[in-house]
């Protein structure tokens, strides 16, 4: 059947008649016509009243009739409908209401043979004005008997076009004006909040920024005077009490910072919002705010609530990690508060890339793509970023554990492979050291297989000295315990010195006879307590004439042949 006979009816004859199922050749091509779905068997359309989608027609797909034909026919009973209902709603040309009368306007149905046909009338228009065909397709699709579907049509229409009209008036258009004006008003006062709000906060971010780059230059400084760690401990204590000092202005700022975006974001979803009130209160705007709303607000609302989102969970991250780290165990705050930034970090891109992700695919869903299509692609493209980064995934596995396990941190004198210094930076791919001779060694999370933490909750020192053959051991070891103990009840170095876990003899030998005594001490304080020790028996037992004795490993050159 052609389609020409077919368009002359749709033009021409009873609007009723044209609404029937037709069937015949549609223009060849895969585009769908605006609005048109294809829900399975049925080529769906909406019918809009201001913007507002009451319902979708249907037209099932048959074996005469294919989808694209389907699609086509449903899209022309879409658009006579539309045109009866701009009929409806027309304006006198005097802009004093409109064509029908709000008050009188009465929607009804009329049967003909198999089908409904729901039509209108009102006090001045007593020839009803087809609006609608409700066919046996569009009860199977609702799955509802056609004479319900239909009473419910007729219903949504009837609420519809009355508010239409009302909305057309020339009293209501005054009266949306005032409130439009309202509603601006109200906003101007609300951004004028916002801005003195805005203000103060990035007067407390300057100040904030400054003291943040005073610690920052404070914590450069001890660096440069620090050493690895059996160089000057007085440097390592300082850096990291200046690290220490710096964390705190620093997370401030960064809840700061956070907040500032936090407040420009609700200022602009405030206006946004405002706007599409005032474009619904009119009629010759509402049909573009509700397209708005379903596009491209839709889009802006999803990345604005995923963008406040980011900047809440940034601030609550902050503030949560601020608390832990001064929570706990006394002496694991040092080390809570050395984790925090890298953690901070850490957690934050994964909370940043969990958001975002979700959010892109709700904006492709808003514009038509299908979010398992998106999955696919995105797990494709995950497959593949996971195979040719093998070892930059691998750094950055490892550097979670390092940080969820607690295995080193910032200040500590680590061991990693044949790499030995303080941790001086660590991120979640990288961990840097500085050694004895003060150069910097950057090492990827993933290569560090086996490492030593030579300042974890506490450390030792094992203590030998080498006194001449000969002496008298029992006086020596004494003396070496008195010395410690003396050391240990000076304050400068009773914190330090936790216990003297043994002593006694280690060996003896033709060289000499070795003392050890093994003593526990404070993290990071065995060098400083090593060097101590050292000066000190060497005074002692120079006053109390004891000799020292070669030191064991020293080489000793054979004796000359006769």
């Amino acid at each position: 059947m052609s389609l020409l006979p077919i368009l002359a009816l749709l033009v021409f004859a009873a609007p009723a008649f044209a609404q029937i199922s037709i069937g015949g050749s549609a223009p060849a091509g895969p585009t769908i016509p605006p609005g048109v779905q294809q829900d399975g068997i049925y080529a769906t359309a909406p019918v809009r009243v201001d913007g507002t989608t009451l319902f979708r027609i249907a037209i099932p797909q048959t074996a005469e009739l294919s989808e694209q034909n389907a699609q086509f026919a449903v899209s022309v009973r879409a658009q006579f409908a539309q045109s009866a209902i701009a009929q409806v709603l027309a304006e006198k040309p005097d802009a004093s209401g409109t064509i029908y009368d709000d008050n009188s306007l009465s929607v009804s149905l009329k049967q003909e043979d198999d089908q409904r046909v729901i039509q209108v009338t009102d006090a001045e228009h007593k020839d009803p004005l087809p609006l609608l065909t409700v066919t046996a397709g569009d009860a199977q699709f609702a799955k509802q008997p056609i004479d319900e579907l239909a009473g419910h049509w007729r219903d949504d229409l009837q609420g519809a076009l009355s508010r239409g009209l009302q909305k057309r008036q020339p009293e209501e258009y005054a009266k949306n004006f005032s409130i439009a004006l309202w509603v601006l008003a109200g906003v101007v006062a609300a951004t004028v909040v916002l801005v003195v709000i805005y203000v103060v906060l990035r007067r407390r971010v300057r100040a904030l920024r400054a003291e943040v780059s005073s610690r920052e230059d404070e914590v450069r400084k001890a660096r440069s005077e620090m050493s690895g760690g059996d160089g000057k401990d007085e440097g390592r204590e300082g850096f990291i009490a200046a690290l220490s000092s710096s964390l705190e202005p620093a997370a401030q700022l960064r809840m700061a910072t956070a907040s500032l975006g936090l407040i420009v974001w609700i200022a602009l979803a405030t206006w946004v919002v405002a706007i599409l009130v005032v474009l619904s209160l009119f009629p010759n705007t509402t049909p573009l705010a509700v397209d708005l709303i379903d596009r491209t607000i839709a889009v802006v609302v999803i990345w604005i609530v995923a963008l406040v989102a980011n900047r809440v969970a940034d601030v609550v991250i902050g503030r949560f990690f601020l608390a832990w780290s001064k929570a706990g165990p006394f002496d694991d705050i040092p080390r809570r508060t050395l984790r925090t930034p890298t953690i901070v970090a850490a957690i934050g891109g994964f909370k940043s890339v969990a958001i975002f992700f979700v959010a892109a695919l709700l904006t492709l869903g808003q514009l038509g793509f299908s979010a398992l299509s998106v999955l696919a692609l995105g797990g494709a493209v995950a497959v593949g970023f996971g195979l040719a980064a093998q070892n930059l995934v691998l750094d950055f596995v490892n550097g979670f554990f390092v940080l969820t396990e607690d295995q080193y941190a910032i200040g500590d004198n680590v061991v990693i492979g044949a790499n030995k210094g303080l941790v001086e930076y660590m991120s979640l791919r990288i961990v840097r050291l500085r050694d004895d001779e003060g150069s910097v060694v950057t090492i990827p999370h993933g290569l560090a297989r086996i490492v030593v933490n030579q300042t974890r909750d506490w450390s030792r020192t094992d203590y030998r000295v080498t006194v001449a053959t000969g002496t008298d051991a029992e006086q020596a070891l004494d003396l070496l315990l008195e010395t410690i103990a003396t050391m240990r009840a000076e304050p400068d170095w009773g914190e330090a010195i936790k216990e003297v876990e043994f002593s006694g003899v280690q060996s003896i030998s033709r060289l000499g006879i070795v003392l050890r005594v093994r003593i526990k001490t404070e993290p990071g304080e065995q060098w400083k307590i090593s060097r101590e020790l050292h000066r000190r028996v060497v005074a002692a037992f120079a006053a109390a004439g004891i000799d020292l004795g070669l030191d064991p490993g020293t080489p000793v050159a054979a004796p000359t042949p006769p």
